[in-house]
């Protein structure tokens, strides 16, 4: 442990004066200065202390160093894994709706880049400074919490659609045509309350709608596969008579009106989209 404090390279020690988080421009991932090995010691020094032995005094000067600072580091490494992972939980159709909430976030995390460092991207708020520490901090939770709560609306109007869209997919389009209207108004009014009531723009919404476009499409495209196949069961029977008049067999109502009546039906059923 004591040459773990001593490795200038590695060290588990917390240096107060140096930057609390580190954003690696590599992969994008964000790090608190706050090492998990350091963590570890913490709980370890307890347990050794609460059973009366005697901890080093470099070791207990290492610890309580950290202790001042574990409920930051603590914070942090959980504000700095949602960074590292939101990405993961945004649908990516979604995405552009929560540009602006992402881009003030990413603000907190990468300021200016420091003159003559090429690698990292680095916050001025040190460890030794618990005023701006705590008002950091502050900020990184409300912008999180504000990015994240956004994620957690847009998530559940998703699955709301979802559900619809699946309902839309099992109806019997010819027969329940103010069904699929009703349904179809639910998913575009949700989608267009993102912009009515949040504020969201035509241009981030844009994505959004064109993923559903494509669902619709495809529930679509299955009812009418099917509606086609089975058309003549599906339309109102057209009762017809054959009868024998002037010597000649004919039709009643005659073939015309039958022809009529049948494509009637079939220009209700295929019209139902542009209604």
């Amino acid at each position: 442990t004591l040459e773990s404090i001593d490795d200038e390279a590695d060290t588990v020690a917390l240096e107060t004066g140096g930057r609390i988080m580190v954003l690696e421009q590599s992969n994008g991932m964000l790090h608190v200065n706050y090492s998990d090995r350091l963590l570890k010691m913490i709980r370890e020094v307890r347990q050794l202390s609460s059973l009366g032995l005697t901890i080093p005094a470099k070791i207990a000067k290492t610890c309580a160093n950290g202790e001042k600072y574990h409920r930051y580091g603590v914070t942090l490494k959980q504000i700095a894994h949602f960074y590292n992972t939101v990405d993961q939980q945004m649908l990516p159709c979604q995405q552009a709706l929560m540009l602006d909430e992402a881009l003030s976030f990413e603000k907190l995390v990468i300021p200016q880049k420091k003159t003559g460092e090429k690698n990292h991207w680095i916050n001025t708020v040190t460890w030794e400074k618990p005023e701006q520490l705590d008002e950091y901090i502050l900020q990184l939770k409300m912008a999180s919490d504000k990015l994240a709560n956004h994620n957690r609306r847009l998530r559940n109007a998703h699955s709301l659609i979802v559900d619809r869209v699946c309902e839309l997919a099992a109806l019997d389009v010819l027969k329940e045509v103010n069904k699929w209207k009703e349904g179809l108004n639910v998913i575009r009014s949700k989608i267009q309350e993102e912009e009515a009531v949040h504020g969201a723009s035509k241009q981030n919404i844009r994505p959004w709608q064109l993923h559903w476009d494509r669902q619709l499409f495809k529930a679509l495209q299955l009812q009418y596969q099917w509606g086609v196949e089975s058309i003549h069961t599906q339309i109102q029977p057209i009762n017809v008579q054959l009868v024998f008049t002037q010597q000649t067999l004919q039709l009643r109502p005659p073939m015309e009106e039958i022809r009529m009546r049948y494509y009637k039906e079939l220009r209700r059923f295929l019209g139902i989209p542009e209604n």
